[in-house]
């Protein structure tokens, strides 16, 4: 049986979540306004949708569900989309709108206990953190007490592993090497690497080849740049193909880039038809833990 497509990277399409594209301010304004005039260009399908016009447009899309990501980033950037405001966006279309909270980790005890109220009350599904955001390297014992709750929910973290686009914030924030210790501290939790660790792909090709619980999610770099010679992710279509075939999660990390048109491009790859199913909905079911 064919899985459902899963789309797993997500913006919601209200004011809370497109706002910093839109209107970008703070700290990261320079990030926000580099996104808004080097990637979401006049073409952009960059839109306000309610809930009901999203799942009709996720039906022109070709899209069964998309996971949407909330954030909190409070202590070192001052923004936050509360778990409560996602909740009420999605609650009608349970079996569509997959919930990831947001917490911030300098906030100790008080993050911990609003991840539980956030997938105990709301259903949510896993827990979205940004280290570059949050001034914080991936294997710092202040998100440990996080990692710890993830366990115990048994919900995935999803950890932006890339470059940030942000003259303010180290790119080094987002290296792979750093999730190896936390999958070693932490080997039930299940890691989910956001935007495919490039341009560091060998490292994390390594440390996802080594640690089993370590999950590589490809969003938020357009599929013609993935399948382009030169651009560095050669070796991670090649693996994807084989070795790591049940560890790639596919996303359009949309506004960036329309559902349909990443699936398409996708669809173009070298790639088994097998592994296309899990990619674009096998591999999401077994870490959301929706195949239950």
């Amino acid at each position: 049986m064919t899985p459902p497509i899963i789309d797993f990277r997500f913006t919601c399409p209200i004011p809370l979540g497109l706002d910093r594209y839109l209107k970008p301010k703070g700290p990261t304004a320079d990030f926000a306004a580099h996104y808004g005039k080097n990637v979401y260009g006049e073409d952009s399908d960059l839109h306000y949708m309610t809930p009901d016009e999203l799942v009709a447009w996720m039906d022109e899309q070709s899209v069964d569900k998309v996971v949407i990501k909330s954030a909190d980033n409070t202590t070192t950037t001052g923004s936050k989309f509360p778990g409560e405001d996602l909740h009420a966006f999605i609650k009608d279309y349970p079996d569509r709108l997959i919930g990831i909270a947001g917490a911030d980790p300098h906030k100790g005890t008080d993050a911990v206990r609003e991840l539980e109220r956030d997938v105990k009350e709301f259903g949510f599904r896993g827990v979205n953190l940004t280290p570059f955001e949050q001034d914080l390297f991936a294997n710092d014992k202040k998100y440990y007490p996080i990692y710890a709750k993830c366990v115990e929910l048994d919900i995935p973290v999803l950890l932006h592993t890339s470059t940030n686009l942000t003259r303010t914030k180290l790119a080094e924030y987002g290296r792979p090497i750093y999730l190896d210790g936390v999958a070693k501290d932490f080997p039930e939790l299940r890691i989910v690497a956001v935007h495919g660790g490039w341009p560091w792909i060998l490292e994390m090709i390594a440390v996802a080849l080594k640690q089993p619980n370590i999950y590589i999610e490809i969003s938020g770099t357009h599929p013609r740049y993935i399948g382009m010679p030169g651009t560095g992710w050669e070796p991670l279509l090649v693996y994807g193909n084989s070795l790591l075939k049940h560890k790639i999660l596919w996303g359009s990390n949309w506004p960036m880039i329309g559902p349909k048109e990443s699936l398409e491009e996708f669809r173009k790859f070298p790639l088994k038809e097998e592994v296309k199913d899990l990619w674009f909905g096998g591999n999401a079911l077994r870490v959301l833990k929706l195949d239950k």
